[in-house]
């Protein structure tokens, strides 16, 4: 009488454990900060006060950096001088010296002339020749940027 040998039972695999918390946390936080810059952006073409509302509420109220500037860029792609006030408030209150520098830019850009206000005020200007903001400030680089 031989009994059978019950088959050698594999141990099972070794599954690795789950990545800290702070590693979740952080994949989390970065995929909500590229879910809140795409949202911003995509307000920034929409001609509304609650497309502008919400880019200001942003850049007012939301504590994370790189989400400040990405509504502060909607703000400015926005291109509508309604904007300038809160702009104004905003940057009273900031206290980061970069962050209120960069709002202040962004006020004396939008404040700029468009093309056509300039043309208007000088008639006899060529058009070449206007100072002025460009119609897609976001996607030009300076001269002096070297690329």
């Amino acid at each position: 009488n031989n009994p059978v040998k019950a088959p050698a039972i594999n141990p099972p695999p070794v599954v690795s454990a789950a990545p800290v918390a702070g590693t979740n946390a952080a994949a989390a936080h970065a995929q909500y900060v590229r879910q809140q810059i795409e949202k911003l952006q995509a307000l920034s073409w929409n001609n509304d006060v609650q497309s502008r509302d919400a880019i200001l509420s942003e850049l007012k109220n939301n504590p994370d950096k790189t989400i400040r500037a990405a509504a502060l860029e909607a703000a400015i792609q926005y291109d509508d001088r309604s904007v300038v006030p809160s702009l104004q408030e905003i940057a009273a209150q900031t206290q980061d010296p970069e962050e209120k520098a960069g709002i202040l830019e962004a006020i004396d850009y939008i404040n700029l002339p468009s093309l056509s206000e300039y043309l208007a005020a000088h008639p006899n200007s060529a058009p070449g020749s206007a100072p002025g903001r460009s119609p897609s400030h976001a996607h030009t680089q300076s001269p002096d940027s070297g690329q």
